[in-house]
């Protein structure tokens, strides 16, 4: 998927006064499925779109953060699995642009800190760990505002044992004399995948960065190549060693002080695509339904989106990364909406499929239904041990006796990983699932032909003897859309049309 910035519209500078569905706390267990797998009748992501999990009224809810205590023991987690010589990971330079800020997520995943110009140093055989903050400068502050202060201020604020005031060279410095420390055994671990920053996925950077060395005019390399590079030139006596092994495998297994955020996240885009789902009307625009499911978003708490928004009308909620938005919808056709927020680093990506009017025709009813139906057969065989394979032969099976074909009418797998990034990354064996892995659960068909595609995306934990619904609160199931859509929603004002 894709990653960009929907400009919010005049439009919802109105809608604060509105009171929009916001929630109680970061906590709470609220609606979910536990370790059920496909009990009861009520629908996979069920609920009227008024999640009791968010606060109504005029102060909206606040995200979860996982304690201190969460980021060092991932750090020390990482020392152990690397066992001598130095780690150094560094964080997100300054943006080019005036966007915000958005951190390198192996920084972000080790520390919780969403500052620029940052590094971390550690070693394994001491314990020793090293936060390199940006020298104060006036200029930035009275711009910006002050970021983290070295000494025991940042020691306080982050929990790193130790936090420097250093440039680059001050950086090299301490590394050198690190590796002193470490003996006959000199290595320097460091990723060597390309950087991802905020949400980005490294399905996309692989192919971006293969793309840059193939083509003539360009042959530019990634930020970790140089980095990797510079260091063998620096300090040819040390082993230059990879570090993302490792951390992909961490990432790939949630702790339990990540579920919190991911559970807000998910959560947070059916609410979203909830208030999208009362506010769509005949002659509204694509961008529009985007829009409002972005308000409330933002309103509670979001970094931002995870992806591209996709919301398809009719015959474009066939194209399955479908990212223009720039068709007006029409009464009858189906909308595939696929939109989740960032929260605190990490992603949710939900996706709903719903009628514009609020009444399915007999055609697009059975279509969701029976895509509805799918999921549920894949949940049903949700454990560890399971492979992503048997998940994907169990959607399309149910879906082929239905008389959709493959490549015609069902063109994705149902799953991927969810973390850090939308498509996240996995270790060791990522295709057979493990307690501890989030997954979406996402069977799609289109009917490209008729203009009816239809997709329905749900965020699941996977727990020791199946799984954890996370994305609840938006309906799946037509009879609950439909129920849904008749009710107001906070988007209930004049558009100056």
């Amino acid at each position: 998927m894709r990653t960009s910035n929907l400009v919010l519209f005049p439009l919802l500078l109105l809608l604060a006064a509105q009171g929009a569905p916001s929630g109680g706390g970061t906590g709470g267990e609220g609606r979910t499925a536990g370790s059920v797998r496909g009990a009861g009748r009520g629908p996979v992501g069920g609920g009227g779109g008024d999640d009791p999990f968010f606060r109504k009224g005029v102060r909206a809810s606040r995200p979860p953060k996982p304690p201190l205590s969460h980021f060092a023991a991932l750090r020390k987690e990482l020392r152990g699995r690397c066992g001598n010589g130095v780690i150094l990971v560094r964080g997100a330079v300054t943006r080019t642009d005036y966007l915000a800020f958005c951190q390198n997520q192996s920084f972000y995943y080790l520390t919780g800190i969403n500052e620029p110009n940052c590094d971390l140093l550690m070693i394994p055989g001491t314990g020793e760990e090293i936060l390199f903050v940006p020298p104060s400068n006036r200029f930035t502050a009275e711009w910006e505002g002050e970021g983290l202060k070295p000494g025991k201020e940042g020691e306080r604020e982050t929990g790193i044992r130790t936090v420097r005031a250093g440039s680059s060279r001050i950086l090299l410095r301490e590394l050198a004399a690190a590796l002193e420390r470490c003996g006959d055994e000199k290595r320097i671990w460091v990723e060597f995948a390309p950087e991802a920053v905020g949400p980005e996925g490294q399905d996309q950077l692989r192919r971006a960065t293969t793309a840059w060395r193939k083509d003539p005019l360009d042959g530019r390399r990634h930020r970790n190549e140089a980095l990797v590079d510079a260091l063998r030139k620096r300090f040819p006596e040390a082993e230059v060693r990879n570090l993302t092994p490792h951390l992909n495998d961490m990432r790939m297994i949630k702790r339990e002080a990540e579920i919190p955020v991911l559970e807000y996240a998910a959560r947070l885009a059916c609410l979203g695509i909830a208030e999208a789902m009362k506010a769509v009307r005949p002659g509204q625009m694509e961008w529009e339904v985007a829009a409002v499911a972005d308000y409330v978003f933002r309103r509670h708490g979001a970094w931002g989106q995870a992806y591209q928004p996709i919301v398809g009308a009719g015959p474009n909620g066939c194209i399955l990364h479908y990212w223009r938005m720039n068709s007006e919808v029409k009464k009858g056709q189906l909308i595939v909406m696929d939109f989740a927020p960032i929260v605190g680093g990490y992603a949710a990506d939900v996706t709903r499929t719903f009628p514009v009017g609020g009444k399915f025709g007999k055609k697009e009813r059975q279509v969701v239904l029976d895509v509805w139906n799918a999921q549920r057969e894949i949940l049903k065989v949700i454990r560890p041990g399971v492979s992503f394979g048997k998940l994907d032969a169990v959607g399309r099976r149910y879906l082929r006796a239905r008389g959709y074909e493959p490549r015609i009418h069902i063109k994705h797998g149902p799953s991927h990983h969810l973390g850090m990034a939308v498509h996240d990354v996995g270790g060791r064996n990522p295709w057979i699932l493990r307690k501890g892995m989030y997954i979406t659960v996402e069977p799609g068909v289109y009917l490209a032909k008729e203009g009816i595609g239809c997709r329905i995306e749900d965020d699941v934990l996977v727990t020791e003897d199946g799984y954890r619904l996370l994305s609840v609160g938006c309906p799946s199931h037509p009879d609950e859309i439909e129920a849904l859509m008749k009710r107001s929603g906070m988007a209930e004002v004049p558009t100056g049309r």
